[in-house]
């Protein structure tokens, strides 16, 4: 049983499992007045029979109280001592009520997919004119909403730039503190769908045959072991080596643990190496690149209308299923499996480089 206050201000949370007693599981969700000694009200419970359902109506009792706590914190955080952990703890509880209110948003939205939103630079075209255009900064931006950082080459006069910027825009300078930092970031490079993946054209040379990495699927028992997926005639054989061209250079990435062409079928499964799991991003995307979840599609074909797929050669496109039952027999005379055609809807659907991507709807 669930027991909240008038305020939505959780009180008390028993659960009561009744599944051994009367062969169900229900949660009883009620009220109760703000005196404490009254019991609760069971005169119109709400029963909530799923664990999402839970979850939900208990995330919403901790809504407020949240909230209010965080502006607690940040307005203590306000009277303290300026100091770099202070200004860091400052932008984290910032970043969470932020990522609440989001929620709430997304929560309350009518529709599943989210609108695009505009936003407005922060950072004047006057100040990113200049910036872009001076070959001695490496990168810049507005850092934890309270400083303007530039990061330059060791050799920058710092004087001038500073003075530089401050008679271009001084009120953006005297908004935004001001910090130029002689350092490079590195920014960490991640595999995701759409990317090259490679492999040996022949194992004594040093040709490589290119495809895309179409996505990725992690083990059920092991999230740890991540496999990137690709196509056969890339990957013909097991225990090939995968590799990326990163930074000029070419990495090896992982091996093929599996690869048919069996009932038309073009598929290759790659198990990355431990030291490239951490750089994968697994989220599958929209034809927006937006992530998103997904399911295999179990459906005829004949009902789907429009495609997209993201791949190497050509990015993203969009088209339409011209086929949904077509047999080559040039491609494989005996197979009597069949593949399905699409037509782009705005130039080529794929080209060379494009396979081992999946297409989506």
């Amino acid at each position: 049983m669930l027991v909240y206050d008038t305020n939505t201000r959780v009180c008390f949370l028993k659960l009561l499992i009744l599944k051994k007693e009367i062969g169900c599981n229900t949660v009883i969700i009620t009220k109760c007045s703000d005196d404490k000694n009254e019991k609760a009200d069971m005169s119109n419970p709400k029963n909530i029979h799923t664990e999402e359902e839970l979850l939900r109506i208990i995330t919403t009792c901790l809504n407020k109280p949240l909230k209010e706590m965080l502006e607690r914190w940040l307005a203590n955080l306000d009277t303290e001592v300026s100091s770099k952990q202070a200004a860091g703890i400052k932008a984290e509880v910032e970043a969470i009520r932020k990522q609440m209110e989001f929620d709430d948003c997304d929560e309350s939205a009518s529709i599943s997919v989210s609108p695009v939103v505009s936003t407005t630079s922060v950072v004047p075209d006057d100040v990113k004119n200049y910036l872009f255009s001076n070959s001695e900064v490496y990168s810049f931006g507005i850092w934890m909403d309270s400083s303007f950082k530039v990061f330059v080459k060791n050799d920058t006069d710092e004087k001038t730039l500073m003075d530089k910027l401050t008679n271009l825009n001084q009120t953006f300078i005297e908004k935004y503190h001001l910090e130029i930092e002689k350092r490079k970031i590195a920014l960490k490079q991640t595999l995701k769908q759409g990317d090259s993946i490679q492999a040996k054209a022949h194992s004594d040379d040093d040709e490589y045959c290119e495809g895309t990495l179409g996505g990725f699927v992690t083990k059920v028992d092991d999230k740890k072991k991540i496999y990137a997926l690709t196509c056969n005639h890339i990957f013909p054989e097991q225990n090939q080596l995968a590799y990326i061209e990163q930074n000029q250079n070419i990495k090896e990435i992982g091996f093929c643990v599996y690869t048919t062409r069996e009932k038309s079928c073009d598929f290759a499964a790659i198990e990355i190496n431990d030291a490239f799991v951490s750089k994968c991003d697994i989220a599958l995307r929209r034809d927006d690149k937006k992530k998103t979840n997904a399911k295999v599609n179990t459906k005829e074909l004949k009902n789907v209308g429009i495609v997209h797929k993201i791949g190497k050669a050509t990015d993203v496109t969009t088209g339409m299923i011209l086929s949904p039952e077509y047999y080559d027999k040039v491609m494989n005379d005996s197979n009597r499996g069949y593949i399905f055609l699409v037509k782009g809807t705005d130039g080529q659907f794929s080209e060379k480089g494009d396979s081992g991507s999946l297409v989506f709807c």
